[in-house]
């Protein structure tokens, strides 16, 4: 940087030598200039081996004590998820199979540089190299904790729940978590686990926001939330066939139950197949009016529908 100051222009004139206001706005270029490279010291950066030369996948790194939670994003599917600390062996997280992952590592005492790499499927890496985490015992001072909890939120494949989950270095008190526009939802931890809080929360229908909070028993807090873009729920339809009420049900995740009413007679319909995405059952006529509704459900997430025929 010294030798660019130093240089000659063509006209002979140093440029250390140009005019007052001219030098002003070059030393606010140079100082806005170091605050981007300081910004710049607490993210992860990458640079992608591949034919594109341009790295697809990011990564957001934040640390709380003694645990570091990463949160990886692809263009592509990630493949595998690989970490070392310094020149140690690498540990793999194989069998990802979706395009982000959040993953927590546990921090060593001390000073030392964590290194990542994100594979795709199709087997592109993207590696972030010399991430500096540094971790002491002295955050523990006097048996006054000063580590926040730590909160993931993820959706569970299995259950279609979302499962939160909170964990501390020393002893949980409780979290809460609501739906936004709704009253929060306390759990307790249990003295079976006082450093682990697991739930299972049931997704909305359309794109709600998801807030959690946990604190533990030294009254450390930690905040997230996450949009979810949940099911709309079973469509249902139904048309009149041979003096019947003609239903059709389908559900892009399943159909796990349907109750229907007809003239204030409550009936559930049997035999639904596992992971049925399409059902069709009738309802036949009675004389006179015939008021039918319908509650088709996947999982939680429930479809009224109503109507009325007189034969």
């Amino acid at each position: 940087m010294n030798q660019i100051l130093s240089t000659n222009d063509k006209s002979g004139n140093s440029i250390l030598g140009l005019k007052p206001i001219v030098r002003f706005f070059a030393i606010i270029v140079i100082i806005v200039s170091l605050i981007f490279i300081g910004q710049a010291g607490y993210k992860l950066y990458g640079s992608l081996k591949h034919q594109n030369e341009y790295p697809r996948a990011s990564i957001e790194a934040e640390q709380f004590g003694s645990v570091i939670n990463l949160k990886f994003k692809d263009d592509v599917v990630i493949s595998r998820i690989e970490y070392a600390w310094g020149d140690a062996n690498a540990t793999a997280l194989k069998g990802i199979g979706k395009k982000e992952k959040e993953i927590e590592i546990d921090v060593p005492q001390g000073e030392n540089i964590l290194n990542v790499s994100v594979i795709d499927v199709d087997g592109n890496r993207t590696k972030f190299k010399g991430f500096k985490v540094t971790f002491s015992a002295d955050d523990v001072v006097n048996d006054k904790d000063r580590i926040q909890p730590v909160i993931s939120i993820e959706k569970s494949v299995a259950s279609k729940k979302i499962v939160i989950t909170a964990k501390d270095n020393k002893e949980l008190d409780y979290i809460s978590y609501n739906w936004e526009g709704e009253q929060p939802t306390v759990v307790k931890a249990s003295d079976e686990n006082k450093t682990i809080i697991t739930e299972e929360v049931a997704v909305k229908k359309g794109t709600k926001v998801l807030n959690v909070k946990a604190a533990d028993k030294a009254g450390n807090e930690a905040t997230k939330n996450l949009t979810v873009i949940g099911s709309e729920g079973p469509k249902v339809s139904a048309s009149i066939k041979d003096s019947s009420f003609a239903i059709k049900v389908t559900s892009e995740n399943g159909i796990t139950k349907i109750l229907y009413t007809h003239n204030g007679e409550e009936h559930k319909v049997e035999n639904i197949p596992a992971n049925s995405k399409e059902f069709e059952f009738r309802v036949p006529l009675k004389d006179g009016e015939n008021y039918l509704k319908i509650n088709a459900y996947e999982d939680e997430i429930m479809t009224e529908y109503k109507c009325k025929k007189t034969k």
